[in-house]
This record gives structure tokens, C-alpha cells and sequence, in this order.
């Protein structure tokens, strides 16, 4: 790519494209692309060999891919005359790495102290290195790397990164919140909406220092969300927002709402009932009921065939 050009989406550079007889799959759905759109006449999905294709990713990743995807975003929002927005979704993926990758590793995450610097205001590795973490694929076996995406609320991402494999998600939603007003140049009071690891403690001190709104999930390790979620189950006054969707049977909804102090903060947490999730439970109950039911019929039916010698026995047969 030509990044330094005044075309911010750039052109593609004849010269990565070699002789190479090798092939990607790549191939089969470059044939479905309007590629005289994005490089210009000339160019055909024959060009695009493993040995072309390599050159580009190395190319790329020296011009600080995550910088080019950056330009690259703001390039489209503008050709496109997109509104602007006060609203970003962030979250992480993980990448599953089905080879060994021997003496790729990351390395461990140092040890905390006085003297380290902040994690969130160092910048994304260079070179991302594949390493063991909880895989959210269900991988655990594998190795990995960590894909973090900020996006607008329509859809387009304004900002990928790429991770060590055994970064931490909590360290990424706070170097995130940092970068965010660079990102989206808001006028505006931001909106944050992010999964369960934004609850933190530095990242909520950072979330009201900043002014900043934010959506996100109350972890289940915090003791005070199961309380919550007690006091809502007695409570009467529950809003209803009827349907999000306008399909048959569309699940209906209903919130209850509290405030409590996370983190020496008040936070405003939303207990959410859906229909859909009632009858589920539901289901799930009767299930319960019935695995239980069958297995104290079969409790019974072996203490009925015991002798005891006595009314104690008995009982120390029942408890256990």
C-alpha cells in the first residue's frame, strides 16, 4: 500500500505482485470483487499469489497497520458523508492459532509495582505474539491472539487492534477509553458501551473523571448484582418496553431500576426481564423438578428395601 500518498485509502503498488504460482483461497472470492474499485485496471484475482499477498501483509504491518485501518475509517465516513457520533462499541475477540508457534510466545505479563507504567497508556505491540489465554472460542488448548474492535453504533469499525494473545481485557477497555476522543472527535458528552471488564476500578475512575456515559454488564462476581437482582424479583415497579423488534412473537421486555456504589461510585444498574428468558426458565424449573422428583422416587425405593434398628439409623440413612 502507498499510504504516504494523498489518497488516504491508497493504491495498490505493482510491485507486490509477483510470479509466484501459488495460490490462496483467497483467489475464489477475489473473482466475486470489483478489484479495478480498489486497485485500479489491471489487476486480476490471478495476481493475487500467496508470494504477492505475503509482501502486502509485511508491507502493511511496517506502515503500522493500525494506524492505515484508522486513516482508512475516517476516508469512508467522509466519502460517504456519514454523520458524526458520540457513540462507540468496543469489544475483543479472540483469534485461535491452531499451530505450536515455537518461540513466538509472549511473554508473561511483569509483576505491578510503584515504579511500572500504567499497561492501558502503552500502545499496541508492533508485533503481536501468539500466547495461551481464556479463548472465547471454547479453545483453551490453543494458542491465540487478542483482536480488540472499537465501532460506530451503525456498524463501521473505527479502530482494530491486535493483541498478545494473554493481554488483558480489562487493560485494553481502559487504553481504549482513553483514545476514544481522538477517535470519535465527538462534540458532545460520549457514549461508552463495552462488555463486563469496563467495571473496574481504574477504568470507572477514568469513565466519571472524563464525563463520560457508559453501558456495559455488571460482572457476576460482584456480590452486589445478585442482591439486585433479589430486590427486583419483590418489586412492583417494573417499567415495560413492550418489544424491540417488529417480528411475530417478538420477546417483550421489562426493567427495574436502582442505584448502588461500585468502586466508590454511584452506578445506576438495570435489572432486564424478558419473555423469552421466562419461558426458558421456566422450562428449565420443570426439568429440574422432574430430574428431582426421579431421583428421590429412586431414594425411596432403595431406603424402602433397608432395615434399621432403629429410628436414628433411619434418619442418618435419610440425611445422607
Amino acid at each position: 500500500m502507498q499510504p504516504q500518498s494523498g489518497n488516504p485509502v491508497g493504491r495498490a503498488d505493482p510491485r507486490l505482485f509477483g510470479e509466484s504460482p501459488g495460490a490462496l483461497p483467497s483467489r475464489r472470492i477475489l473473482s466475486n470483487v470489483r478489484l479495478r474499485v480498489l486497485f485500479g485496471a489491471g489487476v486480476e484475482p490471478a495476481d493475487f499469489t500467496d508470494d504477492a499477498l505475503g509482501r502486502a501483509l509485511v508491507k502493511l504491518q511496517e506502515a503500522d497497520s493500525r494506524a492505515r485501518f484508522a486513516e482508512l475509517s475516517r476516508a469512508m465516513i467522509t466519502e460517504w458523508d456519514l454523520p458524526p457520533t458520540t457513540e462507540a462499541h468496543a469489544d475483543t475477540s479472540t483469534l485461535t492459532l491452531y499451530e505450536k508457534y515455537p518461540g513466538a510466545d509472549a511473554l508473561e505479563p511483569p509483576e505491578e509495582d510503584e515504579s511500572s507504567p500504567d499497561p492501558s497508556q502503552l500502545p499496541p505491540p508492533a508485533v503481536a505474539r501468539p500466547a495461551y489465554g481464556h479463548n472465547k472460542d471454547g479453545h483453551q488448548d490453543c494458542k491465540q491472539l487478542v483482536v480488540g474492535n472499537v465501532a460506530r453504533p451503525d456498524g463501521i469499525p473505527i479502530q482494530v487492534d491486535v493483541n498478545d494473545g494473554n493481554f488483558d481485557d480489562t487493560v485494553w477497555s481502559h487504553r481504549t477509553l482513553r483514545e476514544l476522543p481522538g477517535l470519535l472527535q465527538a462534540p458532545a458528552r460520549i457514549l461508552f458501551v463495552a462488555d463486563c471488564k469496563a467495571i473496574h476500578q481504574k477504568t470507572l475512575d477514568l469513565l466519571y473523571e472524563e464525563d463520560v456515559w457508559f453501558v456495559s454488564r455488571l460482572p457476576n462476581t460482584f456480590k452486589v448484582g445478585q442482591t439486585v437482582k433479589l430486590r427486583a424479583i419483590d418489586a412492583a415497579d417494573w417499567t415495560a418496553l413492550g418489544t424491540l423488534a417488529n417480528e411475530p412473537k417478538s420477546a417483550t421486555y421489562q426493567v427495574w431500576e436502582t442505584v448502588e456504589t461500585i468502586h466508590d461510585h454511584a452506578v445506576r444498574l438495570i435489572v432486564v426481564k424478558s419473555s423469552a428468558l421466562v419461558k426458558k426458565a421456566r422450562a428449565q424449573v420443570l426439568v429440574h423438578q422432574a430430574d428431582l422428583g426421579a431421583r428421590w422416587d429412586r431414594e425411596a425405593k432403595h431406603l424402602h428395601r433397608m432395615f434399621f434398628h432403629c429410628e436414628a439409623d433411619a434418619q442418618k440413612a435419610w440425611i445422607q
